[in-house]
């Protein structure tokens, strides 16, 4: 049996990494013109909501 300290260390650097690229990839996709988004716009809530899209749909694909 893997040390359970290790495994939980490997994994949260894991997701350290992940949420990084996933909020850098969600910036460069709405810095994109062709979304018509504005500064006034409240991009913390559209991150938010395309955040909890992916965590869906992550979900569905693991546990199939």
């Amino acid at each position: 049996m893997y040390n359970k300290e290790l495994i939980a260390n490997t994994a949260d650097k894991i997701i350290e990494d992940i949420d990084q690229y996933i909020d850098n990839t969600i910036r460069w996709q709405l810095d994109s013109s062709e979304f018509g988004l504005t500064e006034f716009d409240d991009l913390y809530e559209l991150e938010l909501q395309i955040k909890q899209q992916l965590l869906f749909t992550l979900i569905k694909k693991v546990t199939k």
